[in-house]
């Protein structure tokens, strides 16, 4: 079983990113969805059909109402990390973190994820836009690590339409972290496929 985040470990580079949750939801539509659209079905019929539908409404709202909590917290609380656009059509950003759980020791890591970013302004994306995310941390409750397994960045334009706020994001982030992703980056060729890297050599291995 993994964990995910938890809130009581505090970021180096917390978000502090309030969250619009229509443009959250017109980027990560699949659970508003799961949860909103059965919410509207079970209320319809309770009013129109029987009380008891009420019963799977009620879950379904709470539901609903949690996921909503937790990407707000995710992106308050979550680490900031620099992302920098790998690949167009379809779109690649390379993200890249430590997955140390602050121990002294570094587990540098590289991650490729496929995510379409809404223009700014009417501007082109290209390769080397540099891309502000905020990401949860995952754990592995069956083996105890000095560093997580995984972790999940999300850009900051798909949870907010103010291009402003992500630029502020942008500005948070070291000069040293973009040129160590750059460095990183130069050493590997494409195609760039999505998935998890270890940064150095003698990184430990995950367990799929």
């Amino acid at each position: 079983m993994e964990e995910p985040y938890p809130y009581d470990t505090v970021a180096s580079n917390p978000g502090r990113v309030t969250v619009d949750h229509l443009c959250h939801f017109m980027n990560y539509p699949k659970w508003y969805l799961i949860w909103g659209v059965p919410s509207i079905l079970f209320v319809g019929a309770a009013t129109q059909l029987h009380w008891a539908c009420w019963i799977p409404a009620v879950i379904c709202i709470v539901l609903l109402l949690l996921y909503t909590f937790i990407i707000t917290e995710t992106f308050k609380h979550g680490c900031v990390n620099p992302g920098i656009v790998v690949q167009v059509s379809p779109t690649l950003i390379a993200v890249m973190t430590d997955l140390s759980k602050g121990d002294g020791e570094h587990y540098p890591v590289m991650k490729i994820i496929k995510k379409n970013l809404p223009r700014v302004k009417g501007e082109e994306l290209h390769v080397g836009t540099r891309v502000a995310t905020v990401a949860i941390y995952q754990d592995d409750a069956k083996v105890k690590r000095p560093h997580w397994v995984d972790f999940h960045p999300k850009p900051v334009l798909c949870a907010n339409f103010d291009p402003t706020v992500a630029k502020r994001i942008l500005n948070t982030i070291d000069t040293d972290d973009w040129e160590h992703l750059e460095r990183e980056l130069s050493a590997m060729h494409p195609p760039y496929t999505p998935g998890l890297r270890w940064l150095k050599s003698d990184g430990p291995s995950i367990p799929a």
